[in-house]
């Protein structure tokens, strides 16, 4: 039976513990400066920083496999083959939620041990997607579309609930909808095609007084507003421009 040693207990590492467990595959999780037993895989979900360290600290016998989303596979060398399975997803610890659904997962590996990559892939639950390219802009693209999501539904929440008696976190249950649907809007097409608002339609007047608003709320709150403003200008021109 395939035994798979977990190394490293942060958030991604006690949540792969978990989905494994649950789905009663053999698994073993060993933290920072703890002897590493032998296993067939070994899944690093150590920080970017530990990874070479980690990897030299692992047995000789069985497939490494490490969870960063910014290297590829060659980062363990000399360790080969080995492999690269990385989430796109967030993942909070099993003591708050584990996500369900759907969890596409990039999918990078020695070409001996990509079969074997994506099969363990697909026993944590993801769905595994093969990403050779340019692994800086891929993570780049997974902090955009997790964190920037993230803060900016909080600000909203904030700028909502300013002088209200809703609290920011009841305003961003208020906003959830939208966004979430806005979300899924920009899958069905270009942004000229999908965007909707002041800033969509050119209504300058309107993003004039969102601007009025938020300079008397926060300076720092007003020129993140005017930046967002400009790049979504220059990305539907550029859009109508290629069209």
């Amino acid at each position: 039976m395939t035994k798979i040693v977990i190394v490293g207990p942060g958030r991604l590492g006690r949540s792969a513990h978990a989905i494994l467990s649950r789905r009663n595959i053999s698994c073993t999780m060993v933290g920072k400066n703890v002897p590493i037993p032998r296993g067939s895989i070994y899944y690093l979900t150590v920080p970017d920083k530990e990874l070479y360290t980690a990897c030299g600290a692992v047995p000789k016998e069985g497939l490494v496999i490490h969870a960063s989303g910014t290297y590829d596979h060659t980062v363990l060398r000399p360790r080969y083959p080995a492999a690269v399975v990385h989430p796109l997803m967030t993942f909070p610890g099993p003591e708050i939620a584990l996500p369900s659904g759907r969890i596409p997962a990039s999918v990078c590996a020695d070409k001996e041990v990509l079969l074997q990559a994506e099969e363990f892939a697909q026993a944590m639950n993801f769905s595994p997607f093969s990403f050779d390219a340019s692994r800086k802009r891929y993570h780049c693209a997974a902090v955009v579309a997790g964190n920037f999501s993230t803060f900016l539904l909080q600000l909203a929440g904030q700028i909502m609930s300013k002088d209200s008696d809703l609290t920011p976190a009841e305003c961003m249950n208020q906003l959830l909808p939208l966004a979430q649907q806005s979300l899924q809007n920009a899958l069905l097409g270009d942004l000229n095609e999908t965007l909707t608002g002041p800033i969509a339609r050119g209504d300058s007047e309107t993003v004039q007084n969102h601007q009025e608003g938020l300079s008397s709320l926060s300076p720092h709150f007003s020129h993140l507003y005017d930046e967002m403003t400009i790049a979504i200008r220059k990305h539907l021109k550029w859009e109508k421009e290629i069209e």
